[in-house]
């Protein structure tokens, strides 16, 4: 009698890994502190899927934090190259998520060659942290890294020097020295004769860029800036202090 092939069934199909979480930016810049000063991510040349809330937007990039409210290591600068693109539409207050590479460029971790970019909601405020410019400095620390593209708030600063060429200008609030920049908003325009050395500010909010070998903020508009007198709505007494996980 002719003989019967029993077939095997075909094998069941191989499942395909769930999709990894986004990173948080607080992963991609902490490290240990060291007795060295600012310290490569242990990421850069990976690609990477990280989410964030937009904080500031420069012509060239914007900046994010992984939540509302400020906090040590969680800011990120993402380089888009300038106009267009992948600004367009970018506004403070956005839940975004980036697929990007991660660099290091001149001691600056950033995002860059952007490949994706989703806008999840709209509309968050951000509280800045309440930091000292002692804490944020001049030299590339790991106090400076720990505020490094985040949004910030200092107090009762001094101006400790004229703007040079570049438009920084020397700033303190008794804690140390930091630089006032005019990246986004020109400062040294919006001050005036205010621009001066001895010249006393109320507050000043802005976000936290490392370049040219020094730490700086960056106002981002006007109502960045108080000049004088009594500050409407200050920010909660968020602490600066740079803790571990």
């Amino acid at each position: 009698p002719p003989t019967t092939t029993v077939e095997s069934p075909p094998p069941p199909p191989i499942a395909s890994p769930p999709p990894a979480p986004p990173m948080t930016s607080y992963q991609i810049n902490y490290h240990a502190p060291s007795s060295g000063g600012c310290e490569s991510s242990t990421y850069v040349g990976a690609t990477v899927k990280v989410r964030g809330y937009v904080s500031a937007v420069d012509n060239n990039g914007f900046y994010m934090q992984d939540n509302p409210t400020s906090a040590a290591y969680q800011g990120m600068w993402v380089y888009t190259t300038s106009g267009g693109g992948w600004l367009i539409g970018r506004a403070v207050g956005q839940l975004v998520e980036v697929v990007a590479v991660v660099e290091e460029y001149w001691d600056l971790t950033e995002l860059k060659d952007l490949i994706s970019l989703t806008v999840i909601s709209s509309g968050h405020a951000m509280v800045p942290l309440v930091a000292t410019t002692g804490a944020i400095g001049t030299a590339c620390t790991a106090s400076g890294e720990a505020h490094e593209g985040l949004l910030v708030t200092v107090n009762n600063v001094q101006i400790t020097s004229e703007p040079n060429q570049y438009g920084e200008i020397g700033i303190t609030d008794g804690t140390g020295e930091t630089q006032l920049e005019d990246g986004i908003l020109n400062t040294v325009l919006h001050l005036g004769a205010q621009a001066v050395a001895g010249t006393s500010i109320r507050q000043i909010t802005g976000v936290v860029r490392y370049a040219f070998g020094s730490f700086e903020i960056h106002p981002r508009s006007a109502a960045d800036i108080t000049v004088s007198g009594v500050v409407a709505s200050p920010p909660p007494p968020t602490s600066s202090a740079v803790s571990s996980p």
